[in-house]
């Protein structure tokens, strides 16, 4: 604002008018630059969105890849599919822990396979917070196992054998991103073996799709 103490003036006429005609510029000024077509935006500061948000059924089924983000091998989707997570009976089903059914507020299952000997599930839980998952995910999978960098805030590995759904032997993952836990599920049959580079790039495709549904974003990322 404009220092006047050093301005003098002898009448109210006077105060009124110069009041007057310093509103009339004002005004004058702020709307030719709101009709500028030239004149450049302001500038505003991205919302700082958390991640350490829980996914509802909806975001959590948004999060979930479809058969084209996956490897190409996977020709057909079997199921994509979120519940909320009230569905307790469908949560054990999935074969999560039933402390942590117990607590979900969203649960969700992504099938993929090739029509012959290989099959993809990602299963994927959302817990209340980052606090809460980290609390109930108490494994850590080695180096020699997930690699010096793999994705997501905790991570561990693990065999399958006869997988309970899939009747086939594999590997799996799983992983945590903030208050959302995923176990990805690769089996084949008997006699092969899970390629290690393709099952973690399945892993990073998802934690990537799980940050941008917590960011608020439309999921994208596939597996490269």
């Amino acid at each position: 604002m404009t220092n006047r103490r050093g301005f003098h003036i002898r009448s109210a006429a006077g105060i009124s008018a110069l009041l007057t005609a310093t509103t009339l510029l004002s005004g004058c000024g702020s709307d030719t630059l709101s009709r500028n077509p030239d004149a450049a935006p302001s500038k505003t500061s991205a919302p700082n969105v958390s991640q350490d948000v829980a996914l509802d059924a909806t975001l959590l089924e948004s999060a979930l890849p479809r058969q084209r983000n996956v490897p190409s091998n996977f020709s057909s989707e079997r199921n994509i599919k979120a519940w909320d997570g009230s569905k307790s009976d469908f949560c054990l089903s999935d074969r999560w822990a039933e402390s942590w059914c117990a607590k979900a507020i969203s649960i969700g299952v992504a099938g993929f396979t090739d029509m012959e000997d290989e099959e993809l599930e990602i299963y994927v839980i959302s817990l209340p917070g980052a606090d809460t998952a980290e609390r109930l995910f108490t494994s850590k999978g080695t180096e020699a196992e997930v690699g010096s960098n793999p994705p997501g805030d905790q991570i561990d590995r693990f065999e399958i054998s006869s997988s309970p759904s899939t009747g086939l032997d594999g590997e799996g993952v799983t992983v945590r991103q903030g208050g959302v836990i995923a176990r990805i599920e690769y089996t084949r049959s008997p006699g092969t073996q899970t390629s290690d580079q393709e099952l973690m790039a399945i892993t990073t495709m998802v934690v990537k799709r799980i940050q941008q549904a917590q960011r608020g974003e439309n999921p994208t990322a596939s597996v490269e």
